[in-house]
């Protein structure tokens, strides 16, 4: 493991001469309080971004970046060079020891994003953009998705079940199977997402409005229920009050979509 922020040219030749399999850098930012964390840009810095890529320039063996840092620090110079990239954010005292376990494969990581990873200083958005926020020509570039996290097995999603129609009153059950398609043992974490098609206001991209854990065997496959209601489909209108409002809705469930219509005859409020 190379410890030092700074590593020479020679000091990368002699790593090329070295048999590795791996090679797993350390980068990231020290522990800090209030101003003294203060930062004009999010890019990391220059020194650490080199390391990398000097020992890119001389060694063709996997190169593991480990970031230990509270907040996303920009990266995207590093990205197509890194076999693997492992967030770390502030591990605290023994994450030595969680980070050796999760690279020696004691512990498969099940871990997901809780922010949407940044590429751009300029374009700093989040998972739950407007829809006008991407029309002429805009686009939302990001490094990481909210949500995103990789397994050394792969769960596979299928079978995305809900009514077409749901009534007022009614409640949303959806339903659908994940299996584990390789030969460890995982945790991973569904998540749901709902985006409103037609509102009297501006809506979100999509909203995340369930998620579970599951801890499967391999090749095991379990079905999944989720229950919703209107409440879950609500918003703050320009009364400034909450309310739902019958229309078209999408479910995403990783690659999966679905459509459901939830009927009405006026809006309600709270």
């Amino acid at each position: 493991m190379i410890r030092s922020r700074r590593i020479t040219h020679e000091t990368a030749y002699i790593l090329s001469a070295v048999t590795l399999d791996s090679i797993i850098v350390c980068l990231g930012e020290q522990s800090y309080t209030e101003t003294p964390g203060n930062i004009n840009d999010l890019t990391l810095d220059n020194a650490q971004l080199e390391l990398v890529e000097i020992i890119k320039n001389y060694t063709q063996v996997p190169i593991i970046v480990a970031l230990a840092q509270g907040r996303p620090r920009l990266i995207r110079r590093i990205v197509d060079l890194s076999s693997a990239i492992l967030m770390m954010f502030l591990p605290g005292t023994e994450g030595g020891q969680a980070l050796v376990d999760v690279l020696m494969g004691k512990y498969n990581p099940s871990g997901r994003l809780p922010i949407t990873y940044p590429k751009y200083n300029h374009r700093l958005s989040t998972y739950d953009y407007k829809w006008c926020e991407v029309l002429l020509d805009n686009t939302i570039d990001v490094e990481f998705e909210f949500g995103h996290g990789l397994s050394y097995t792969t769960f596979v999603y299928s079978n995305l079940n809900v009514s077409s129609t749901i009534k007022w009153n009614d409640q949303i059950n959806i339903t659908l199977n994940v299996r584990n398609n390789g030969s460890r043992q995982g945790d991973h974490t569904v998540l749901l997402f709902i985006s409103d098609i037609y509102r009297s206001i501006t809506p979100p991209n999509k909203e995340l409005k369930g998620y579970t854990k599951l801890y499967l065997d391999p090749y095991e496959q379990q079905q999944i229920h989720f229950i919703l209601n209107q409440t879950d489909l609500s918003f703050i209108g320009l009364n400034l009050t909450r309310q739902t409002e019958p229309g078209l809705f999408i479910i995403t469930v990783g690659n999966l979509q679905a459509n459901f219509t939830l009927l009405a005859d006026d809006i309600h409020s709270d």
